[in-house]
């Protein structure tokens, strides 16, 4: 008798012990990405991985600065015509629910939505292109007052739906300077 429970309790700890192995438990600002034969979902906390049958990833859901600096030769154009060095920041983040950040995963890629220059040579020319249609909506006098904040809604707005799932939270118009006469065409 002692011999059956004695192997019973040896057998329920060595599958307690193989469920704990497999046991992944996920940090706070990320969420896993669990790609099963069914399909794949969105765990914030902790799942049960089986590596043969399930493909488990990361993805970091924390806001990501990515400065863009536009100056000299790639400086941009006011609307009174004057060229102007520009830099701002970008506040990116993979919106946190689960449609969304299964969208992320695909055009982006888990591991590319958290590494800041990656992101920044994805998005960086879309980024350009908004503060280029940002800036060229004001004039010179404009960027430098209290309307520089419409700068930053006009680019966040021209931005869109274009960051393939990402949200761009909000951006920083950090610096606006007149550009030296040397890069003026």
């Amino acid at each position: 008798m002692t011999i059956v429970v004695g192997s019973i309790f040896l057998v329920a700890l060595m599958l307690a012990g193989v469920f704990l192995l497999f046991l992944k438990k996920v940090p706070p600002d990320k969420a896993m990405i669990i790609v099963t034969p069914r399909g794949s979902h969105v765990v914030r906390n902790h799942a049960v991985v089986y590596p043969l049958i399930h493909h488990a990833e990361l993805i970091d859901l924390t806001t990501k600065a990515i400065p863009v600096t536009r100056a000299g030769a790639d400086a941009l154009v006011t609307r009174d015509d004057q060229r102007v060095d520009v830099t701002a920041t970008f506040h990116l983040r993979v919106p946190d629910n689960a449609e969304s950040i299964l969208d992320v995963a695909k055009k982006v890629g888990c591991e590319r939505a958290g590494d800041v220059s990656r992101l920044r040579e994805l998005f960086e020319a879309r980024f350009a292109r908004a503060l280029a249609d940002a800036v060229r909506a004001l004039n010179r006098r404009d960027l430098d007052g209290a309307k520089r904040e419409r700068a930053e809604e006009t680019a966040l707005a021209a931005l869109g739906d274009t960051l393939d799932g990402m949200q761009c939270e909000r951006i920083t118009v950090d610096r606006v300077e007149p550009t030296e006469r040397r890069h003026d065409p």
